[in-house]
């Protein structure tokens, strides 16, 4: 996949291993976490990136974000070598 092309999917999608594009760099996903808002019942996850200095983003688990599972990622692959 071409690295500047860009899929939106909806932040409940996202899981460990994928990457979001964020101010025009893509970050690897280390965690996710899913929670519910009692009052409103309201869903929502927070995505942590692997490397720390990025701050984790809480999001509505509808909101579409641009965003690559790990067989698009340029990393896919890497560390497999025929023996």
């Amino acid at each position: 996949m071409n690295p500047q092309q860009q899929e939106s999917y909806a932040a409940g999608q996202v899981e460990p291993g994928w990457q979001l594009l964020v101010s025009d760099q893509w970050l690897d996903v280390g965690v996710v976490i899913e929670t519910e808002e009692t009052q409103t019942g309201a869903h929502f996850v927070t995505i942590v990136f692997e490397d720390a200095k990025h701050q984790p983003v809480k999001l509505r688990t509808n909101t579409l974000i641009s965003a690559r599972p790990p067989a698009q990622s340029p990393k896919a692959g890497q560390g497999l070598e025929a023996s």
